[in-house]
């Protein structure tokens, strides 16, 4: 009988060779962009809130707030600048209209007779258009029409506060198609003859200055001048003032 347990009868195995090593590639890691990510243990959430990650943008309310306040202000220093220029304009217009007022003034009229009459001009004009008119040598021969124009000079005396005194002016046609001569010599033949005195325009503080055409009235547009000057400010203050009531209203935000 054997002895199983006579270890010089049993032949040792040998040990058992360890497993074969397989080595993995490292598996990309991905990394979460910051504003996807969790906050740490202990951080505060809003940490980043304000701040721009990436494609997001998160803005935290009191500093929306803040921005929005600096605009309306901004937008209210605004308006107050509009009122002032209102107020300017008014005053300069105001000025100016009494300077124009003071500078020109209102001319007066008086009756003149006329004492003297020059013979008529013909002159020729070559019109291509309104703004385009070339006056014509004797004998040059225009591009595109050929226009007359017929004036005479007169002139005239006349008396203020007993001291007499003269001018001059002229009467002038329009561009006309046809020879105007016959037309003027008549309107010439009644300033030569006629008896009845004309009616002339004259500066009051200089009566030497004076014509047959009305003048600007000074007055008239003085007034006109701080009359859109008035309202041109008024309407910049009126703006600046609903535009701040508005904003007071919540319509500004």
């Amino acid at each position: 009988m054997f002895n199983l347990l006579n270890d010089s009868n049993i032949t040792p195995l040998p040990p058992p060779s360890a497993p074969p090593v397989i080595e993995e590639e490292p598996s990309p890691v991905y990394n979460k962009p910051p504003e996807y990510s969790s906050a740490a243990p202990g951080r505060d959430l809003d940490a980043g809130v304000g701040t721009t990650n990436g494609l997001v943008t998160v803005m935290d309310p009191s500093q929306q707030q803040g921005g929005s306040s600096k605009f309306k202000e901004r937008q209210r220093y605004q308006m107050y600048g509009v009122i002032g220029l209102g107020l300017a304009i008014i005053v300069l217009s105001i000025v100016i209209g009494l300077l124009i007022m003071r500078a020109v003034g209102s001319w007066k009229t008086a009756d003149a007779t006329v004492v003297q009459v020059s013979d008529i001009k013909v002159d020729e004009y070559d019109y291509c258009k309104e703004d385009d008119v070339r006056p014509l040598d004797v004998g040059e021969t225009p591009k595109c029409e050929l226009v007359y124009v017929c004036s005479f000079d007169f002139r005239y005396r006349f008396t203020v506060d007993d001291d007499v005194f003269f001018g001059s002016s002229a009467k002038e046609t329009d561009y006309e198609e046809v020879d105007c001569y016959e037309d003027m010599l008549i309107e010439q033949e009644f300033f030569a003859n006629s008896e009845e005195p004309i009616e002339i325009y004259y500066n009051p503080k200089d009566p030497s200055d004076n014509d047959y055409y009305e003048q600007v009235d000074g007055v008239l547009a003085g007034g006109i001048f701080i009359l859109v000057g008035v309202l041109a400010g008024v309407s910049m203050i009126i703006f600046g003032v609903s535009m701040l009531c508005c904003g007071r209203c919540c319509c500004i935000e």
